[in-house]
């Protein structure tokens, strides 16, 4: 127990840059998605969709819990798109979940972004230069297209799924 105390220790001494940086990330990034309220594709999700008409503005039959989620995305699959997996997610989020435990995994979802991009990024002996970290977040920042396309992406569930969630996914794997 002793050993795995000091290794721990070490760790975080070895890696305080980068833990100040991603804590002070994440909170900034959570104070941010906080202000969110459900927006754009946001509000659709929480209907079922019935046929191609998706978007329109009849048939509407709001989502009562899972069962409606899996019918759902079953006629999503069918008449707009196949992107089932994530569409399920944002479905959950803003039908069954909610917003507010939403915020927090996508604020952990965005600092797990920054964290493996930087680690992809950063050699190891570079670590303790805040500014390879800084530096590396508006390349994220600009990748994402946040700067381009206004704030109000980054807070929208079926955005961030979308493109956020999907984006740490590929990093992650890459990384590892």
């Amino acid at each position: 127990i002793m050993n795995l105390r000091n290794k721990l220790i070490n760790n975080i001494k070895a890696n305080r840059v980068e833990y100040l940086f991603l804590t002070i990330i994440g909170i900034l990034f959570y104070c941010l998605n906080s202000l969110s309220e459900i927006s754009w594709d946001d509000y659709y999700y929480m209907f079922i969709c019935k046929d191609a008409h998706f978007f329109g503005d009849y048939h509407r039959e709001y989502v009562q819990g899972f069962a409606d989620v899996i019918r759902s995305q079953i006629n999503h699959w069918n008449f707009v798109n196949g992107r089932f997996i994530v569409h399920v997610i944002v479905q959950l989020f803003v039908c069954i979940l909610g917003l507010p435990l939403f915020q927090i995994c996508n604020s952990i979802i965005f600092v797990l972004l920054i964290k493996y991009f930087c680690k992809l990024c950063i050699e190891t002996s570079c670590r303790d230069n805040i500014a390879y970290y800084i530096f590396l977040f508006f390349v994220v920042w600009g990748l994402l297209g946040f700067m381009c396309v206004g704030l109000g992406y980054i807070t929208s569930v079926a955005f961030a799924v979308n493109y956020l969630w999907s984006s740490t996914l590929y990093v992650w794997f890459i990384y590892n």
